[in-house]
């Protein structure tokens, strides 16, 4: 490319015994930086055998970079931080909010709401690969309540994790294909949930701007 690249990276990284005990950043000549150890395995001595590492790497235009393994954690002060404040995931320049009922994602910025996403949405698909034919006119069920009224998506289980240079939520989400009582949902909670048509995860992961 003609221009500088910044996005996260996955290493597998295999050692010697004895060779590495800890990871604790990077060092690309005078730039230090933050490391996320996703898994590891060690040996029997307490050294590490296996790591993958996760970071944010920063590839000039044109040649590459050399990453080399720091034992100590880079001290420079992070502007660009990235922390958790209950369901809201705030990072210097917006803020995400996560909605535990439906499982939606709203950016917020200034206290303004931007925009919503992170929308599950079943859609009827009948005919071949050739020909795609529609008999509702809408999709069966969004998340956010449209379509057939009888199913319904239902909130499993959701968290977030990561580590100071990212944070993941993860969602996971059961697709039931009929629901009791199916009138009134506003204001009688469904008390019978019978045909998990879908088991669904989703994974959203948010960085520090550069």
């Amino acid at each position: 490319l003609s221009w500088d690249v910044s996005n996260w990276v996955e290493v597998d990284l295999n050692f010697d015994e004895s060779e590495v005990r800890k990871i604790g950043g990077l060092k690309s000549e005078d730039e230090k930086i933050n490391v996320e150890i996703i898994r590891f395995t060690r040996y029997e001595d307490e050294s590490l055998r296996y790591a993958r590492v996760g970071f944010i790497a920063n590839a000039p235009s044109v040649g590459y970079r050399v990453y080399k393994i720091m034992r100590d954690e880079p001290k420079k002060e992070n502007k660009n931080f990235i922390r958790i404040k209950g369901n809201i995931i705030e990072t210097r320049n917006f803020d995400v909010r996560f909605n535990p009922e439906n499982g939606f994602i709203y950016v917020i910025k200034n206290g303004i709401k931007v925009c919503r996403a992170n929308e599950l949405v079943l859609e009827e698909e009948i005919g071949d690969l050739y020909c795609h034919k529609e008999t509702t006119g809408c999709p069966l069920k969004t998340e956010g309540g449209e379509g057939v009224k009888y199913g319904s998506y239902r909130m499993k289980n959701f968290w977030i994790d990561g580590s100071p240079i990212r944070q993941v939520i993860n969602i996971e989400v059961d697709y039931f294909s009929l629901r009791w009582p199916y009138r009134l949902v506003d204001a009688l909670k469904p008390k019978i949930w019978r045909h998990n048509f879908r088991e669904l995860r989703k994974r959203n992961y948010y960085e520090p701007e550069g």
